[in-house]
């Protein structure tokens, strides 16, 4: 009797387990999801990633995954929305030019002219190229070494000098290691939410309200608990945010110098992040990162406007998505059977 109760709660947990590890928003209801229209073309003959629409919401770029004989490839493709004929737009033995171990894609970018795809590979190694590519006549042209650092941009290098200012009893090299972590979410006109990763400093989550010139901790960690805040997403001057804790990527809102907590979903990474994908009238939306690129998990999509934050949930196990407003679409990168299909459907009006 005790063996068979054991096998049928090993078959429990192997059937059941997935579907419940993650945390979902309690009580969830019509006006609590992202609402999507019928589906208008579904990719599912290859294990595809990095969707990306056209700025004109025209054409449809991304990712296949290759594994051949050799090493893992790549290649990017272009769907026409309106005809819905498929070009290969970089073939593998292209992208495998620029392979050491192999070749993956990082990034993919529209121009603002919808007549250029930039393309990120990777070597599997240390190194990657974006290429630049014309999406009527297939040619490269031109290519260029990626960076393997970021700079700071005009803006962040104004916002620090800004910081360093108002904050003189803070070490300078402690907000310089903020910027360049990107442990930090800056809220426009009000302040600045972030993680003070230095090693001379206590590593809670910090707003510094430059308005009035004060310092606030808002979510006090552990002293092991660095790179924790994973940045996050703004609509107007509300602020989205997710921070690691108890092997969870909690999610807060902090509105109007308030902060709330709405829920958590397991995680297997020391830094979840939020990867914002546009901004509507209406909306942000963004989604969570709480897993490996191998790792089938759920990372989540939501939309936030400063008081509600949607989550969409069409599809179980989401890894990556893209929007595009002007034709309203929505691209669903989502596992299947041990790949990464995607889904492009109208996105209603939320």
């Amino acid at each position: 009797m005790k063996k068979h109760l054991l096998l049928t709660y090993f078959i429990f947990c192997i059937i059941f387990l997935p579907a419940i590890t993650i945390a979902v928003t309690d009580n969830i209801t019509g006006s609590d999801y992202i609402r999507t229209g019928e589906t208008i073309f579904d990719l599912t003959n290859g294990d595809y990633v990095l969707p990306k629409f056209s700025p004109n919401g025209k054409y449809f770029a991304y990712s296949e995954v290759i594994n051949d004989s050799t090493y893992e490839t790549t290649q990017v493709l272009l769907l026409n929305l309106k005809s819905h004929a498929i070009d290969t737009i970089l073939k593998s033995n292209i992208a495998n030019k620029y392979a050491t171990y192999k070749s993956f894609v990082t990034g993919i970018d529209w121009s603002a002219d919808n007549k250029i795809l930039f393309v990120t590979l990777h070597d599997g190694d240390v190194s990657s190229s974006t290429v630049k590519i014309n999406i009527t006549t297939h040619k490269i042209e031109s290519s260029k070494a990626t960076l393997e650092y970021r700079p700071l941009s005009v803006s962040e290098n104004r916002i620090l000098a800004k910081l360093i200012n108002l904050y003189p009893e803070i070490n300078n090299e402690a907000f310089e290691n903020t910027f360049k972590n990107l442990s930090y979410l800056y809220v426009p006109d009000n302040g600045i939410i972030l993680q003070n990763n230095y090693v001379s400093e206590d590593h809670n989550i910090w707003y510094l309200n430059t308005k009035i010139n004060k310092k606030q901790t808002l979510i006090s960690l552990l002293p092991n608990e660095y790179y924790s805040f994973g940045s996050g997403a703004i609509y107007n001057k509300s602020a989205v945010f997710v921070v690691k804790k108890d092997s969870l990527a909690k999610l807060y809102t902090f509105v109007d110098d308030s902060l709330k907590y709405l829920t958590g979903f397991l995680t297997t990474l020391q830094t979840p992040t939020i990867l914002v994908k546009g901004t509507s009238s209406n909306y942000v939306y963004y989604n969570l990162v709480t897993a490996e690129p191998y790792e089938k998990s759920n990372n989540p999509v939501f939309c936030f406007n400063g008081v509600i934050n949607k989550q969409l949930i069409d599809f179980q196990y989401i890894y990556d998505f893209d929007v595009n407003f002007t034709n309203k679409l929505i691209a669903l990168c989502h596992w299947e059977k041990g790949k990464r299909y995607i889904t492009i459907k109208h996105l209603l009006d939320n």
